[in-house]
Formats: C-alpha cells, sequence, structure tokens
C-alpha cells in the first residue's frame, strides 16, 4: 500500500518592456514515499530552473522571436510502478533539459482575412532515464522501462487562420508538422545505439477546416504518421508503415428556453482503413457517431 506525498514551490520573476518579455523561475520538487509493507520507495527532491525570453524586433509587425531554457523532472506514476504485469518498481524518475527557439509571425486583419498565425520552433532535448512503454513477447502485456539516454532533435511548423467569407459564413483552418529524431545514445556498443525509440515517428502532422454559419458548423480533421518502428532496434522485420485519419463532423446547435441544444454528428476514418499504431492492434474501420448534449 505504497503513499507519496508531493511538496511543489516555486519562487518566479517576470521583466517586460515595449519588445522585451523575460521570465524566470524555479521550481522545487520534493517527494516523501511511505508503504504499509515492505520497503518505500526512495524520496526524490530535484530544483528545476526556467528562463525564456519574447522578443519584438519590429515594431510594425507582429514578429516575436522566443527562446527558452528548461530543466524538468518527472516522477513514474504509480502505474508505472505497480500496475500488474506492466509496472516496474525499480522505475527511475527522468531528467530533461530542454532547449527551444522560434518565432511566432502574425498578419494584421485584413477585409476577409481575420487571423493568420504561424508558428516555428526547432528543439534540443537531453533526457536521462526517459519513462518508455515497451511492448515485452507478450502483445497483451507492456512494461515501463527507462531508455539511459535519450537525445532528441525537432522542429515544429503551424499554420491557422481565420476568413470571413461572406457576411455570414467564416472558415477556420490550419495545419501542423512535426519532425523528431528522438534517438537511444546510452551505450555505443549495443546494436540500437542512435535508433530511433520504439513508436516514434521521425514525421508527422495534422491538418484541420470548418465552416461555420449561424449555429451551424462543418469541420474536416486530418491526423497524419509517417513510418516507424515497434522496437528500439530499427531493423525492416519491425517497421511500420504510415497511416492517415480522415473524419467529418456536422454540428447544430439550438437555442431554447431552457438551454443549449447541441446535436453532433461524426464520420470517423473516412477511408476505412485498419490501421495500426501498436503492431498487430488495427484500429476499427469507418464508423459513425452521434451525440446529443444539453446545457443549462
Amino acid at each position: 500500500t505504497p503513499t507519496r506525498l508531493t511538496s511543489h514551490s516555486v519562487i518566479a520573476t517576470k521583466w517586460v518592456s515595449e519588445r522585451l518579455l523575460v521570465t524566470a523561475s524555479l521550481l522545487r520538487t520534493q517527494t516523501f514515499e511511505s508503504a504499509e509493507h515492505g520497503v518505500a520507495g526512495t524520496n526524490r527532491l530535484r530544483l528545476s530552473p526556467y528562463l525564456s525570453a519574447s522578443y519584438n524586433p519590429l515594431h510594425v509587425h507582429d514578429l516575436r522571436l522566443r527562446a527558452f531554457y528548461k530543466k524538468s523532472f518527472r516522477l513514474p506514476t504509480f502505474n508505472d510502478l505497480y500496475y500488474p504485469q506492466v509496472g516496474v518498481r525499480s522505475l527511475l524518475p527522468e531528467d530533461a533539459e530542454q532547449y527551444n527557439i522560434g518565432l511566432t509571425l502574425g498578419r494584421s486583419p485584413a477585409t476577409y482575412l481575420k487571423q493568420l498565425t504561424l508558428t516555428a520552433d526547432l528543439y534540443h532535448n537531453r533526457v536521462d532515464n526517459k519513462i518508455v512503454a515497451f511492448p515485452t513477447g507478450n502483445l497483451h502485456q507492456w512494461s515501463m522501462v527507462n531508455v539511459g539516454k535519450v537525445i532528441i532533435n525537432g522542429a515544429d511548423l503551424s499554420l491557422e487562420s481565420l476568413m470571413q467569407l461572406t457576411g455570414k459564413i467564416m472558415l477556420q483552418a490550419g495545419g501542423s508538422y512535426s519532425w523528431q529524431d528522438a534517438t537511444d545514445r546510452t551505450d555505443p556498443r549495443q546494436v540500437n545505439y542512435g535508433h530511433q525509440l520504439p513508436y516514434t515517428p521521425p514525421h508527422s502532422g495534422s491538418a484541420h477546416a470548418s465552416l461555420g454559419f449561424h449555429q451551424l458548423q462543418l469541420a474536416y480533421t486530418l491526423i497524419w504518421s509517417g513510418t516507424r518502428y515497434s522496437n528500439g532496434y530499427n531493423d525492416t522485420a519491425y517497421r511500420m508503415e504510415g497511416y492517415t485519419d480522415h473524419s467529418l463532423s456536422l454540428q447544430q446547435s439550438f437555442s431554447t428556453r431552457l438551454g443549449q441544444l447541441t446535436l453532433i454528428g461524426e464520420a470517423l476514418n473516412l477511408a476505412g482503413r485498419n490501421y495500426e499504431i501498436v503492431r498487430n492492434y488495427p484500429m476499427p474501420g469507418r464508423s459513425y457517431r452521434l451525440t446529443l448534449s444539453f446545457h443549462l
């Protein structure tokens, strides 16, 4: 019967000028572990600094350059530690150092274009004892493991827009793309040294678009994932093909004297593909869902 008491205390500061915003904080995390029977978990104490800056180099454009540094600490959950046949009681906490630079660019509203925002980020993470779920020989049972050292390099791009097509019709559309190189750098003597972590696609993205007319909304969403591996050793035998998932939804709201009534109809996985997020566990094909909600 394990018990964990966690204490978080933080000191933070912020400096603001016309063009520059700087924030800094120091988080202190301490845990107190106990158990009615047997040996309790190890008490932990970590200091996690954070520093960020955002700068607007131009007065006339909505452009901000951003950067941050963060040291983070993640404890294994009780599921990670104790869940039957999955939890690993010797699991270590995860420590990470994160570096990020990016920019946000916005466009001033025009007659029909109400919003246009572009964000781009590059990041570099160094993680010790990264906690990952790893399939065992029995696919019905997974195990939580520590990967001693992981280096993660990546880039994120996103674009969001809001357009007034007519006096009554609004179009909201956007998309995102992520590139992530997350490799095991624990031991150069191991065959999987420098290989991508399991179930971590180097390329992935999403897109969405919705048309709004009064209280009626038609929406489309796309989720896309590139190829990835089901094992930390990136052999062709463990290679998994990428997949796409398309969905449509139609939402109508009604105002009544008692409250707001909303009816949502969805068509999920329009292509009907039984793609696999986890090997040998195909997702359901095309399906439909109807939701009725009432808000007082």
